[in-house]
């Protein structure tokens, strides 16, 4: 009875050894704050070295969320700047004729 107990114990002990630390998760919004972009970084280049362990977990599907929200976001800001500038030099084109 006593070796089966111990065996029992030195087979949690090894089990609990063996297990990898738990990686703290962070959200989209948070990959997405400037304050947290150097921890990003490094989180983006485990996910893009090894994707075949990193790339289904929790923090690499959020940071690639928040990648493609951000280019997103630079899109509509790109877009409305040349809307803008077309807009502008349109308007002076027109002005000019009527003078």
């Amino acid at each position: 009875m006593k070796k089966i107990i111990l065996l029992m114990m030195a087979s949690a002990l090894l089990s609990a050894c063996n297990q990898k630390p738990v990686e703290e998760v962070h959200t989209v919004e948070w990959f997405k704050q400037p304050e947290n972009r150097e921890a990003g970084f490094k989180i983006f280049e485990k996910c893009r070295n090894d994707p075949g362990t990193y790339g289904q977990t929790p923090n690499c599907i959020n940071l690639n969320q928040a990648i493609k929200e951000h280019q997103a976001e630079l899109m509509r800001q790109r877009v409305k700047e040349d809307r803008e500038k077309a807009l502008k030099k349109y308007s002076r084109r027109n002005h000019q004729k009527q003078d």
